[in-house]
């Protein structure tokens, strides 16, 4: 009997110690997949908007799956160098990839575009935000400021829509954003809104957990939470683990073991707030109230432009899902990954409003094979969002798109100069 024990003892040690290896080595050769994280208190609660950046944030590392970089925040509650009332510049607003803190400052969009442009650039994205946060964010930073832009450019990606009709859809509880709206039925469309007493609950089990409600085995979930928040190895296996789970023992006794009550929903309800925009409004009716209400938003903001005498575009930014196929895994088949720009550049035509679409451009230089590498291609290979190269590209054509414009009042000699320079730099984008 002690020898058998003595056996059990020695292949859980063995197996503990590669598990341990495994996970060294993974951290030695650079894989990144992080438990993502904000700095806490990086965002306040705003009575209008329902969240904003805190201002006057100092530098802190801020974590995505695929890495990390710091952030902070300046004088106008933006993630930017100081505003030191500069009164001839370009306000760029959206949610995060304009925030851009998915790469070093000095590589996002904003700071490459005022590079290739010569013009102060306000980067006033905010992760999380849908167009009626973006308008609201750029009428706040105009009062603020008390000056007038002379471009307002707005980031545009496809759940605007979805952000839009759960408006206001956070707030911040000591110093962490937590969704107070939600989508509850997406057949119907229906809404639940959390109380703050709720709210404020689900924030301590998140914090200790992983997840807003109090769990049925409170020491798996702790271990859980423990694991993926510190281990590499269990972020990339814990699918297959759940899987493998399911397989043995049933998805009902899963459900029961870790406590959590609506695990099929919880757990798709990210991939299906992706994958709506690019649904049939027959299958969602009530996503056409949607539509209809989201275009009154940005109507807006060409009011806004125009009440301060400043030109305005909008930039349709790609998800992923609609560059690498590869991506679309969860996604219910029959989906139209061109619905959003088809509705919206119609949209911007009747309404003479300036836009460019980055889909063509980002589906020409895509390399679905290049994703899968540490780096990824044009995104990042786990998280969503663009990577160094993404953001080089995009800022490339946005910038080239305003000067071809005449967006930007420039001289025709230094229009020239800056052209030749980006079109040299596309040259050899690779």
């Amino acid at each position: 009997m002690k020898k058998i024990l003595l056996r059990i003892i020695l292949i859980f040690l063995g197996f503990s110690v590669g598990l341990l290896l495994l996970e060294i080595g993974l951290r030695i050769v650079g894989f990144r997949k992080n438990f993502p994280e904000i700095p806490q208190y990086y965002l306040e609660t705003d009575p209008e908007i329902g969240y904003d950046i805190s201002e006057n944030f100092p530098p802190t590392k801020s974590k995505f799956l695929d890495g990390e970089a710091e952030i902070w925040s300046n004088n106008i509650g933006c993630f930017d160098k100081p505003y030191n009332n500069e009164g001839d510049f370009i306000l760029l607003v959206g949610d995060s990839f304009i925030h851009g803190s998915y790469v070093h400052f000095e590589l996002n969009l904003g700071s490459q575009i005022e590079n290739y442009l010569g013009k102060r650039v306000l980067k006033c994205g905010v992760g999380g935000y849908g167009t009626k946060e973006e308008f609201l964010k750029a009428k706040k930073i105009i009062q603020k400021i008390q000056k007038r832009p002379s471009l307002i450019i707005v980031g545009y990606y496809p759940n605007d829509v979805i952000d839009d009709y759960l408006f206001p859809k956070e707030i911040v509880i000591e110093g962490n954003p937590v969704s107070i709206r939600k989508l509850e039925d997406f057949r119907t469309g229906k809404i639940r809104e959390e109380s703050y007493e709720n709210l404020k609950e689900g924030l301590a089990y998140w914090k200790k957990y992983c997840v807003r409600f109090k769990p049925n085995n409170l020491l798996i979930r702790r271990i859980m939470c423990i694991l993926e928040r510190n281990s590499l190895l269990y972020r990339i296996s814990k699918d297959k683990i759940k899987n493998m789970l399911i397989n043995l023992i049933g998805e009902e006794n899963l459900r029961k073991i870790i406590g959590k009550p609506y695990l099929t929903f919880a757990e798709n309800a990210e991939v299906a707030l992706r994958y709506l925009p690019f649904s049939s409004p027959e299958k969602y009716p009530w996503l056409e109230s949607a539509w209809e209400n989201h275009f009154n938003n940005i109507l807006e903001f060409k009011k806004l432009a125009e009440e301060n005498n400043a030109k305005l575009l909008f930039f349709l930014i790609p998800a992923k899902e609609q560059i690498y196929s590869s991506t679309r895994k969860g996604f219910p088949q029959g989906l139209n990954y061109l619905q959003p720009n088809q509705k919206l550049k119609k949209f911007f035509e009747e309404n003479e409003i300036t836009y460019l679409d980055l889909l063509p451009y980002f589906q020409k230089y895509a390399n679905e094979k290049k994703l899968l590498t540490k780096e990824g291609d044009l995104y990042w290979r786990f998280d969503c969002h663009w990577n160094v190269r993404g953001y080089k590209l995009a800022s490339l054509i946005v910038s080239k798109f305003i000067l071809e414009n005449n967006l930007l009042e420039i001289s025709n000699e230094e229009k020239i100069k800056k052209l030749e320079q980006i079109n040299n730099t596309l040259d050899s984008f690779e």
